[in-house]
């Protein structure tokens, strides 16, 4: 299996060292753990690793990075529609697009 190269975007799980950016190797396990979870499609294999690394969807949706794609593209890129549906829903988006624009540009 091709190992999954994993950046997590969220407040509160990066450590600021010495300028740059380290992760806690338990941390980085769980992460890997769910990007896993998400690519294998199977709905209740990612419910028990959310379960178990004690991470909400919502955060995930929000912060969570796989192979340099957010979680949903990760898992449409991936053929993984089912764990990208049930992300999408129990992070409460529910697939609503949001623009954000600058106003004062105009």
């Amino acid at each position: 299996m091709k190992k999954l190269i994993l950046t997590a975007v969220a407040a509160g799980t990066l450590v600021l060292s010495s300028g740059a950016f380290a992760m806690d190797s338990d941390l980085e396990k769980k992460l890997v753990a769910v990007c896993k979870a998400v690519k294998s499609d199977s709905n209740l294999n990612l419910h028990t690793t959310l379960k178990e690394t004690r991470l909400r969807a919502d955060s995930v949706v929000e912060g969570l990075m796989c192979n340099g794609e957010d979680v949903i593209t990760f898992a449409k890129l991936n053929g993984a529609n089912n764990t990208a549906d049930l992300l999408l829903k129990r992070s409460g988006n529910s697939g609503k697009i949001v623009v954000i624009e600058d106003l004062a540009k105009n």
